[in-house]
């Protein structure tokens, strides 16, 4: 479970190839246009750490969907509060960080 905080993984397990920005760039290229697009975070403590997981979704209207995750091993453990408010960063984190890529082809 020591995987680097930055690398993402297809939902199979598959780590990507390149950043997820040119992966999800890759991906939209090669299906149809009416796409949603959701993201979440969630997380787990066990051994005094805690594991979060951050994921981002492609659905293909009718077509099934695409999707990817990181997890990010923390090795502290949390309140409930502090882990609320970290999976709700980690969630807008992505958001921010992907949104103007969206915009600039479309979405």
């Amino acid at each position: 479970m020591n995987k680097d905080r930055s690398q993402w993984y297809r939902l199979n397990g598959n780590q990507l190839d390149f950043s997820l920005e040119e992966t999800i760039l890759s991906d939209i290229s090669k299906t149809s246009k009416d796409l949603k697009f959701y993201i979440g975070s969630d997380s787990h403590t066990a051994n005094k750490k805690t594991i979060f997981s951050v994921v981002l979704v492609i659905l293909k209207k009718g077509k099934g969907g695409i999707g990817y995750y990181k997890r990010i091993l923390e090795n502290n453990s949390f309140t409930t509060h502090q882990r609320l408010f970290q999976e709700t960063y980690y969630a807008v984190e992505l958001a921010t960080k992907i949104n103007p890529l969206l915009e600039s082809i479309g979405y």
